[in-house]
This record gives structure tokens, C-alpha cells and sequence, in this order.
């Protein structure tokens, strides 16, 4: 190979080396809207979760939780729903499933609505009845 022959060797591959930085830049950005979309996506799922919990769950209702969650409640809380709103539901600890948490019990706290929905939406229960209601819904029009 010649001088000429290699510097256009190298230049093709400073070419290609440019031309996959550019793809690799468009796709960086490209996955910054994506990961945006799915934060706004699961925003979205959590708001329309507590809207399916609201529109299920009454006042003075008894709930016991399945696994760990979080704002407050644990594994094997008895809990009971003293006030529900948009933003926020109130509730009553009657039991908790860890001996060292018994201070709780007979005290109240107020969850915020994203919380409490996606806690309650997954207890096999609340689960169970809000996916027969709404395909009730969708069957009945």
C-alpha cells in the first residue's frame, strides 16, 4: 500500500468513526425521551390506580396487606379507612405485622393518594375485584 492509499484508509475511518458517535448521540437522546415517557406513563398508572381505589374502597373498610409496601404501611397491617379523598386517605392501624411496630396500632395517618393506590391495587384481593369490575364495565358498555 501506498501513502495515498492509507491516508484514504484513514480517512474512511475517521468518516465511519464520526458517523457511529452521531448515531450513538441521536439514540442517547432518543432513550432520555423514552425514559421520560415511561416516567410520565407511570405517574399516569399510579394516578389512574388510586382513581380504580378510590371508586372501590369505602369508608370504615377493613384492609390487610399481603406484602411490604410503603407510606407507612408494612407487611401484614390492619388497617381501616377513616377518610378518602382526591389527594390523601386517612387511615386507622388496628394490627401490624411486626411486634417492635405495636406502638402504631390505634393511631391514624394520612397516605398520599399515589401511595395508597398502589399499595392497596396490590393486595390479591383489591387486585382480584377491580380487574372483574372493570371488565364487567367493558362487557356491560
Amino acid at each position: 500500500m501506498n501513502k495515498d492509499e492509507i491516508d484514504k484508509l484513514i480517512n474512511q475511518n475517521f468518516t465511519n468513526i464520526s458517523t457511529k458517535n452521531q448515531q450513538i448521540d441521536r439514540l442517547k437522546v432518543e432513550i432520555n425521551e423514552l425514559y421520560e415517557t415511561r416516567k410520565k406513563l407511570g405517574e399516569l398508572r399510579k394516578d389512574i390506580l388510586f382513581e380504580l381505589i378510590v371508586d372501590y374502597i369505602d369508608i370504615d373498610q377493613e384492609i390487610q396487606f399481603e406484602s411490604i409496601h410503603g407510606g407507612g404501611l408494612s407487611y401484614k397491617d390492619k388497617i381501616k379507612v377513616i377518610r378518602k379523598n382526591k389527594k390523601s386517605v386517612t387511615v386507622e392501624f388496628l394490627s401490624t405485622g411486626y411486634k417492635w411496630n405495636e406502638k402504631k396500632i390505634g393511631t391514624t395517618k394520612r397516605i398520599p393518594a399515589k401511595v395508597f393506590g398502589e399499595c392497596v391495587y396490590n393486595t390479591s384481593h383489591f387486585k382480584t375485584m377491580i380487574d372483574r369490575n372493570e371488565t364487567l364495565k367493558a362487557l356491560l358498555g
